[in-house]
Parts: C-alpha cells; sequence; structure tokens
C-alpha cells in the first residue's frame, strides 16, 4: 500500500527530527506529566527557535534539496539535536522518497491499476506544496496523472488539492489520500484541541494564551489556502529520478 511507504517516509522523518518542532505547544502545560512539562516551558521554546533558526539559515547556504536531505540525515546521525517544522519535515519525506523508495512507489502504481493508455509514459509526482499565509503549511503529494493537463507545475499556484493523489503531511502525521485529507487534518486538530495542544503554524502569529488548532486559519487551513509548488521530483517508468526547483 502507498500509505505504508509515506507512513514510512513520516517515521524517517520525525526521527531525524527528534527535538520535535517549535510551532507545537500546549495551552496549560500543568496538565502535562511532570517530565514532559519541561519540553515547553516559555525558556524551551525559545531555545528550539534558536537552534531551529540557526539550523535554517545554514541549509539556505544548499541550494539542492538533496544535497540538503543529505546534510541534515549526516547532522543527525553524528547526533546534532535537529528541530523541524512542517517546511524542514516535507524536505527530508521528500528526499527519502525520491532517494530510498522510488523503486517501492514506481512498483505500486504498476500493479495498483493506476496506469492506463492515458499515463503509460508518464513518470510519478512527488513534490512539496506549500500553503500560503496566515495557514503557513507545507507537505508532500504523491500522484501519477491521469492525462496531461493533471501536471504539477512549479511555482503554479492551486486552490486545492490534486485529484487521485496521496498527501505525506509528516507536521501533522498524516498519510492519505487527498481526497480524505480535509478530514483527517480536521479530526487531527479537533484532538489536539481536546489534549490542549497549540499549534502556530503561522509564525507571526504571537498570541496569549497561545492560540487553539480550531482557529479558522488552522481548522480550515486545507479549503482556504492557496497552494503553490514548491519542487517536484519525477519518477520514470524506467526508475530513472529527475528533480527540479528554482
Amino acid at each position: 500500500m502507498i500509505e505504508n511507504i509515506l507512513n514510512d517516509a513520516i517515521k524517517h522523518a520525525r526521527h531525524i527530527f527528534q527535538a520535535k518542532t517549535t510551532n507545537k505547544t500546549y495551552i496549560n502545560i500543568e496538565r502535562l506529566p511532570e517530565n514532559k512539562r519541561v519540553m515547553y516551558t516559555p525558556q524551551r521554546i525559545r531555545e528550539k527557535e534558536n537552534i531551529h533558526n540557526e539550523f535554517v539559515n545554514t541549509c539556505r547556504g544548499i541550494r539542492n534539496i538533496i544535497d540538503k536531505y543529505k546534510y541534515v540525515v549526516s547532522e543527525s546521525d553524528a547526533g546534532k539535536v535537529l528541530i523541524g517544522n512542517c517546511g524542514e519535515l516535507s524536505a527530508a519525506v521528500f528526499g527519502y522518497l525520491l532517494n530510498h523508495h522510488a523503486n517501492n512507489i514506481l512498483n505500486w502504481f504498476m500493479t495498483s491499476g493506476k496506469r492506463n493508455v492515458n499515463n503509460a509514459k508518464m513518470p510519478i509526482y512527488i513534490f512539496i506544496i506549500t500553503f500560503n499565509d496566515p495557514y503557513d503549511h507545507g507537505l508532500v503529494v504523491v500522484m501519477l496523472p491521469e492525462k496531461a493537463q493533471d501536471l504539477p507545475e512549479l511555482n503554479k499556484v492551486y486552490g486545492a488539492l490534486p485529484d487521485n493523489a496521496w498527501v505525506c503531511d509528516p507536521w501533522a502525521n498524516i498519510a492519505c489520500s487527498s481526497k480524505e485529507y480535509n478530514t483527517r487534518w480536521k479530526v487531527k486538530m479537533l484532538r489536539w484541541h481536546l489534549v490542549g495542544k497549540s499549534t502556530s503554524v503561522y509564525q507571526h502569529e504571537n498570541l496569549n494564551p497561545p492560540p487553539s488548532p480550531m482557529r479558522q486559519a488552522n481548522y480550515h487551513a486545507v479549503t482556504l489556502s492557496q497552494k503553490k509548488v514548491l519542487c517536484i521530483g519525477m519518477i520514470f517508468p524506467d526508475g530513472q529520478v529527475k528533480i527540479t526547483h528554482p
């Protein structure tokens, strides 16, 4: 199943960024077990933000996304404490899928009945999509276009996720069809809200108390946001892989 491959990629990305994110916290950390509270104190959040900002600045100097992925893996393997938000997690998923799962993805599409006379020679597309502000989210999409007009385009802006595609969202820990994604996202936001978790995916939000995942810009991000293709990976029927990005 393609979902198994995507879940493996999520597990990989979250293993790399073991120190988690800067934009998830709890409205009342006193509700947490005592051993977890230290992870979400204001001081610890500020420390994580500084570590994350330093890491992002370093990565800006690495233009090629696969080179960036390899650098991140090497830093993680060396024991470096890494913090990743949705952008960094999605880039790790993107690199992992193309480096380690290209053949598995190709085989799944060939054996699942997704190939037909219209797309027999088309590559499988893996691409990172970003949501505009104030939704400010990122995820990975995997798809085999049904026809030429369905091809994703670099920097093209979309209102909706593509049909007949799969979404891999390591930040929210969701792997599913694009059709299911909005529902899965809303369920996850509700669950987080019920346990007192706060999300600030839009980094310019400095709200007190921390914002709920049920606010409109977060809960309805999938349907309200404009979405832009940031980079594209292609797996061709012969197994070759090609990547395009700005």
